[in-house]
């Protein structure tokens, strides 16, 4: 065991605690300014959210493979830029370690390699429905709670997410803010090391000692690359970087709104799309073909009847079921998710504002922009988020009456917690 850095969870929370607190102080409170924490703070949700604190995906066309991976049968993938970047900065060690600047046979600081980078979160979101709906399965299960159709399983349904949605998100949209994501899912990190997360020992001894640690750092910065302190083989290119910027010209993207606004889609249009199938197939995923349930008559007796649940083909359902019920149900859904505490008269009026414009428009750009803008944001120096709201559509009223503006968004760089 490591008298004074982790090796593993294992031992006492105490002891865990006054190690990390002592590998925190070394690395992360050294004199480099791109040695940066990515658990918490300020870039906890780098790369998922805009400047507007809407959740955002990378696109898969904004994705380029890296040119070195450390298995060339399974190559890792980044933002284009991103990927061009750390290519020059892979000759650019090379040709260090050829020519004895730095130390050649440092087994992860002289040759780079990228053994790990993009993770598709659409795919661990999938890993994640599943274990989901396995867990409300057994929970109606255990609970014994019976309905006969869609409209009993939802009303079942709701109150249960109101209550877990804030700790385990439903929508994909709530599911990329949450903690199950992190920056490898943005397409802007890159892991040069294949070592456990854990082990803060193996941290220090094989990059912290490193005699190129030093140059490694100093690189990273001029490259416009930050460093996870948590996990320092990993880099993350800091997009409002001149280096990242210069690099992403080459791409057409001038600046870190075009690089957002581009290389990025808003997740709620996933969350949007998906929402009315998923819950299908969480409604067929527990319920039962039929039930049992003991009526009391008019006489005294009791009776045991037999309730077979309604089963629905698709072109049915949402037939029944239009765009229009499930956008409802996403708005109170993701509520739940970001502002539980939310006053219920809020959530009333956000909610029918939204859906009035949806159900006037057919669209659902100000859901993706404005609803998910409101409920992400902070809570502004007032303290109340209906302050913040009904001022800012005044302002944006005002303007487009005025003509000075041609739509209505509401947006406060004063707020911007994005950190890009």
């Amino acid at each position: 065991m490591s008298k004074y850095f982790t090796k593993s969870n294992r031992g006492s929370s105490k002891n865990l605690f006054n190690k990390r607190l002592l590998y925190k102080n070394l690395v992360h409170g050294s004199r480099f300014k791109n040695v940066v924490s990515f658990l918490d703070g300020e870039k906890i949700l780098f790369g998922r959210m805009d400047r507007r604190f809407v959740p955002i995906t990378v696109s898969n066309s904004s994705l380029k493979y890296v040119g070195v991976s450390a298995d060339s049968l399974k190559p890792v993938k980044a933002v284009n830029f991103v990927a061009d970047l750390f290519n020059e900065m892979v000759l650019q060690f090379d040709k260090c370690s050829t020519t004895g600047k730095i130390d050649a046979n440092d087994p992860f600081l002289s040759r780079l390699k990228a053994y790990k980078a993009y993770v598709d979160p659409e795919a661990q979101y999938e890993t994640y429905k599943l274990v989901y709906f396995n867990a409300l399965k057994n929970h109606f299960k255990k609970n014994l709670i019976r309905f006969k159709d869609f409209d009993e399983f939802i009303n079942l349904l709701m109150p249960i997410i109101k209550i877990s949605a804030a700790k385990q998100p439903l929508t994909y949209t709530g599911y990329i803010k949450s903690n199950n994501c992190n920056v490898l899912n943005t397409g802007l990190a890159i892991e040069i090391a294949n070592l456990s997360y854990d082990n803060d020992l193996d941290k220090i001894n094989n990059f912290v000692k490193s005699k190129n640690w030093r140059f490694f750092v100093n690189a990273c910065d001029s490259y416009g690359f930050m460093i996870d302190y948590n996990c320092p083989w990993r880099i993350v290119a800091d997009i409002g970087a001149e280096h990242c910027i210069e690099m992403a010209k080459r791409y057409g993207l001038n600046n870190v709104e075009q690089i957002l606004g581009q290389q990025y889609s808003y997740a709620s249009i996933k969350g949007l799309q998906e929402l009315g199938k998923m819950l299908l197939d969480l409604y067929n995923n527990i319920r039962p073909q039929k039930y049992h349930k003991t009526v009391n008559c008019d006489d005294g007796s009791t009776k045991r009847m037999t309730i077979k649940t309604q089963n629905y083909n698709p072109s049915d359902f949402f037939e029944r079921y239009p765009a229009s019920y499930f956008v409802d149900l996403y708005l109170k859904i993701r509520i739940y998710e970001e502002q539980p505490m939310m006053p219920e008269h809020e959530v009333s009026n956000i909610i029918k504002e939204q859906n009035r414009i949806f159900n006037s428009t057919g669209a659902t750009n100000s859901i993706n922009e404005k609803f998910e803008s409101i409920i992400n944001k902070t809570f502004d120096k007032r303290g109340s988020l209906t302050y913040t709201v009904n001022a800012d559509r005044a302002k944006m009223a005002a303007a487009f009456e005025e003509g000075t503006v041609e739509n209505i968004i509401i947006t406060d760089d004063n707020s911007d917690f994005s950190n890009y």
